[in-house]
């Protein structure tokens, strides 16, 4: 049975740093695993395959791996070259300039003002990926809850879109049923609500 070997990357938060630094973090634990690929497989005497590297989000994870993706600089060539799969699950990719979106004061905190909102989002990085970027883009599959809160939804189906159309192939949108915007990763191990995450297993076996 082939195995995946799973490693949590974590973040710094806002108010403490400011746009592009969390986004950094997750591009330095991907390159740090990149670079001790070797000491990691001594330690766990499991083989491991580290340039072939999957990259999977949720929520504000899933908003840095897009951005980081999506970004024409944050991420250099020799390390892209070494994702060859990204699983973006229950993201936000558009931040409308709402004065009663509870987001706004994340946002705010985050970024600054909106204006660097506006042009750092992820559909803006997106839709302003060069040619060149699109020809490295690693593969990419997308998951939301069955019941998430509507602007969810609505960003996760624009960004499908937007991918197909950019990218010239099909980017899959798997619903999860029965689960709400925290609940998937808690189903892990409980015998029911799992099939997202051998959904995820099977596509990187593939």
């Amino acid at each position: 049975m082939c195995r995946i070997l799973v490693i949590i990357a974590d973040y710094r938060l806002a108010p403490q740093v400011k746009y592009p630094e969390p986004i950094e973090d997750v591009r330095d634990a991907i390159a740090w695993v990149a670079k001790n690929g070797d000491q990691i497989t001594q330690e766990t005497n499991i083989r491991a395959d580290f340039d072939n590297i999957f990259v999977l989000g949720h929520s504000a994870g899933t908003i840095y791996t897009a951005t980081l993706i999506f970004h024409p600089t944050l991420l250099a060539p020799e390390l892209r070259s070494r994702i060859r799969g990204i699983s973006l699950k229950s993201g936000m990719f558009r931040f409308p300039r709402d004065e009663h979106d509870p987001m706004k004061h994340v946002l705010l905190q985050l970024y600054g003002d909106w204006d660097t909102v506006d042009q750092n989002m992820p559909i803006t990085l997106l839709n302003q990926a060069s040619e060149g970027l699109l020809k490295s883009f690693p593969e990419i599959i997308l998951f939301a809850s069955e019941r998430e809160p509507e602007n969810v939804m609505v960003s996760n189906k624009e960004l499908k879109e937007t991918l197909e159309k950019k990218l010239g192939r099909q980017v899959p949108l798997t619903i999860m049923k029965g689960h709400n915007h925290i609940s998937p990763h808690w189903a892990l191990w409980s015998g029911a609500g799992e099939e997202w995450g051998e959904e995820v297993a099977r596509w990187v076996h593939e």
